[in-house]
């Protein structure tokens, strides 16, 4: 435990300012298929270090973590040992029967590093390194004079369920627990109590796990975790004649949980030790053909060429293969008869954080492959209508846009389909879904569904409305027979309106018409509510006008609108995230304090001044941007109060208030 508060130490303070030192890239596996950079000489251009250290100050940060015994300062994060003005990077490489996680930083003072280490942990030597293990095994910290290394292991839920791995490895398999004979405890048969260890493995001296330690499990996605039923029978249900077999079966079926849970943690036991001794193994192994040299290095060019306002940069590439391994494959399995392997056509990711005054945004690139990256230029070449802008008023609590070519999605959604998810061509599921896209690719007629809804939205949340409500509920007697009685509450509602434009009105039309004889829309004067049995509350209310659908449920705007007399002005930074961006999704922060009066929230007096200061915030937004070349664009950022110099040194001051709140 004490290693791994260890890694997550070296990792906060890797954003550090000391001496200039080599850059680690070149230490870094060619095979990562995810590596991130963390920038200190950046992080600490925009703040002062001084401010970082009252932070780790008001929590207690080195008293919590190395003790109040340990020799070192409690006042300067400097005084670890790490050269943090360099890059430090952090990697990944996933197969389909482990996942490798490693980190590298540099260092600058290798006996101030040694001081912070664990006293109980035993340093070795391993490949001419200084070498500590967590108790397992399965973490390993190396250190020469100028690079700290770490690398751990983790299994892969996937492989080691599949049979013929835990026959080669000797892994039990779990118990099942029988529901029909409380009586019949299912019994184990277990493997040998032998675990494959490869003898081409580098000798080490990995601690040995200790028999009768169960280790905490953590069950993976897809894992079925099985508790036994231990219910009585449902009130009327008839029982034996004899009136105390139901209390034996009871005691007998509690007898049989016992022994069920017992088998279950040994074989839990037993398996974890074997993924723990192959799991030492192969970060040996791996280490070894780092250190060699067996194994290419990373050549990123925009790693080594990171700017002074980049904070961190992280690049993934083989995206679609990489999260693709933790799919749950027996779960499709078991529900499909078929084992997928998505295919969405992308290729890679890559983004930065950086700092931009009083903005700190991600700005990344998804990757495409060659067919979808013609789907995506289609589909998001559209004009937003610029009615629409009007509606962006400046005092809106947020909003939401999508502008898609809707007859060029309709054109392509078959393709899609069988791209995606048609590769399991062949067996009954994929033959489904060919035969259904081959359905929509000739029925459907793209032009005309396209006029009816051409693709630009907009949905916009104004604020929140009080309003009286309506409810049913219940009244008894004093024999409890009861009488339904209609009830009104106050509750507090979103008042939003969503619209999109529309060539051809007129199946909406015949909906309203359809709707009116059913009596579930009633006409307001050409605006047409929409009955709902809704327990929140909410009244849709639907207007055409002028190539334009209507939803809202604020009656005023509607009429408004209708009546020609609605003069609304869009805020200039909202019309150009719409009508710049396919896609985005904008919180205006600065709403927040009066929404949380309005909305009677009870907070912490500790975070009301917090609260009270996003008042002087711009936006939270999140962005999807047109194809350029292969790569789709995206955005995620906020906009800090400009009352400190760059949005860095704010956030760290605002940290700083709150600790020290907290702290008093």
């Amino acid at each position: 435990m004490k290693m791994i508060r260890l890694v997550a130490v070296l990792a906060t303070v890797g954003w550090s300012n000391m001496i200039h030192a080599q850059d680690l890239l070149k230490k870094v596996p060619e095979e990562a298929q995810v590596v991130m950079a963390m920038n200190g000489k950046a992080f600490f251009k925009h703040v002062d270090a001084a401010e970082v250290n009252k932070i780790f100050q008001n929590i207690g940060f080195f008293e919590n973590v190395f003790g109040k015994k340990n020799k070192i300062s409690k006042e300067n994060i400097q005084e670890l040992g790490l050269d943090l003005n360099s890059k430090a990077y952090i990697h990944a490489q996933i197969t389909d029967s482990v996942q490798y996680i490693g980190a590298l930083f540099p260092i600058a003072n290798v006996a101030q590093l040694e001081a912070i280490l664990p006293k109980d942990k035993k340093i070795q030597t391993v490949n001419g390194l200084k070498t500590i293990y967590t108790s397992g095994g399965d973490m390993r910290m190396s250190w020469d004079d100028h690079t700290l290394y770490f690398l751990g292991a983790v299994p892969m839920f996937n492989y080691f369920n599949r049979e013929d791995v835990r026959t080669r490895y000797g892994l039990k398999e779990d118990p099942k627990y029988n529901y029909n004979d409380a009586a019949a405890v299912t019994t184990v048969e277990a493997y040998p109590d032998t675990v494959y260890l490869d003898t081409t493995a580098t000798a080490v001296e990995v601690p040995p796990v200790k028999q009768g330690e169960i280790e905490e499990k953590e069950f993976e996605e897809g894992e079925e975790f099985i508790v036994p039923p231990a219910s009585p029978p449902a009130k009327g249900t008839e029982i034996e004649e004899d009136e105390y077999a139901y209390v034996d079966s009871v005691l007998e079926r509690d007898e049989y949980q016992d022994d069920y849970y017992k088998v279950y943690a040994e074989v839990s036991q037993h398996n974890d030790s074997v993924k723990n001794v192959l799991m030492a193994q192969w970060v040996n192994q791996r280490f070894s053909q780092i250190l060699d040299g067996k194994i290419g290095y990373s050549k990123s060019k925009t790693f080594s060429s990171m700017k002074d306002n980049e904070l961190m940069r992280l690049e993934m590439k083989n995206f679609n293969d990489f999260y693709s391994l933790y799919y749950p494959m027996d779960l499709f399995y078991g529900t499909f008869g078929a084992k997928p392997i998505f295919d969405y056509g992308y290729e890679s990711l890559a983004g930065s954080l950086i700092v931009d005054g009083p903005q700190l945004k991600f700005v990344g690139d998804l990757g495409l492959d060659k067919e979808m990256t013609k789907y995506f230029k289609d589909i998001y070449k559209n004009k937003f209508n610029p009615k629409f802008f009007e509606f962006l008023d400046p005092n809106a609590l947020g909003f939401i846009s999508l502008n898609m070519n809707s007859e060029a999605y309709i054109k392509h959604m078959p393709s899609l389909v069988k791209k995606v998810y048609g590769n399991m061509a062949g067996d009954k599921v994929g033959n489904i879904i060919d035969l259904f896209a081959t359905i929509a690719d000739v029925t459907l007629d793209e032009k005309a569904l396209g006029k009816v809804i051409k693709g630009d939205n907009l949905f916009v949340v104004n604020g929140v409305t009080k309003q009286e409500v309506k409810y049913k509920d219940y009244q008894y007697d004093d024999d409890y027979n009861y009488t339904e009685v209609e009830r009104t509450k106050m509750e507090t509602l979103p008042q939003f309106i969503w619209m999109f434009s529309s060539d051809d009105t007129r199946i909406f039309e015949k909906i309203i018409n359809l709707g009116k004889s059913e009596n579930s829309i009633e006409d307001h004067g050409g605006i047409f509510e929409l009955k709902i049995n809704d327990r929140s509350g909410i009244k849709p209310y639907l207007l055409i006008d002028k190539g334009i659908v209507f939803l809202s449920n604020d009656l005023q705007k509607l009429k408004d609108i209708k009546s020609k007399t609605f003069r609304g002005k869009g805020d200039a930074s909202f019309v150009s995230f719409v009508k710049n961006n396919p896609v985005s999704l904008v919180f205006n922060a600065k709403q927040v304090p009066s929404l949380v009066k309005e909305l009677d929230i009870p907070i912490h007096r500790n975070i009301e001044e917090t609260i009270n200061e996003l008042s002087q915030y711009g936006n939270l937004y999140f962005v999807s941007k047109k194809v350029k070349g292969n790569n789709a664009g995206f955005e995620i950022g906020v906009d800090f109060p400009k009352t400190k110099p760059n949005a860095v040194s704010f956030m760290v001051d605002a940290i700083n208030k709150l600790t020290l709140k907290f702290k008093d």
